[in-house]
């Protein structure tokens, strides 16, 4: 979310918008995974967790 591409301010609110529901996604994900094997969520990686996603 470096860079916002849209250019009325509506479409950058729905970017936003978007970025936020992906972020916390990734955050459930982890959440699950530490609680599945016992790690605290803490522990994982953002970035792993974020790539294993998008190669699956």
């Amino acid at each position: 979310m470096y860079v916002l591409r849209a250019k009325s301010p509506a479409m950058v609110l729905t970017e936003l918008w978007s970025c936020l529901l992906a972020y916390n996604l990734i955050r459930l994900k982890m959440l699950q995974s530490g609680m599945a094997t016992g790690r605290d969520p803490r522990s994982l990686s953002f970035t792993t967790t974020q790539q294993m996603l998008a190669a699956s």
